[in-house]
């Protein structure tokens, strides 16, 4: 198990990334290309994953308090 500071780092991380695809998903998503609409679609379910990531790590550092 990774320690409290590693945790963090990584979330934080992951935040960080999150950030960036929503940015990019949301261009991706004002294109009429159909191409761009499937690539927003990987892009959201790589969001979800860390969303899931993020809600794993707060919940582990809530309980180590």
């Amino acid at each position: 198990m990774k320690n409290r500071e590693e945790l963090r780092k990584d979330m934080s991380a992951a935040q960080e990334i999150q950030k960036d695809l929503i940015e990019k998903r949301d261009l991706l998503l004002s294109s009429k290309k159909p191409k761009e609409n499937e690539n927003a679609l990987k892009i959201t379910h790589e969001i979800a994953r860390l969303e899931d990531f993020i809600r794993m790590a707060e919940n582990k550092l809530k309980m180590t308090d």
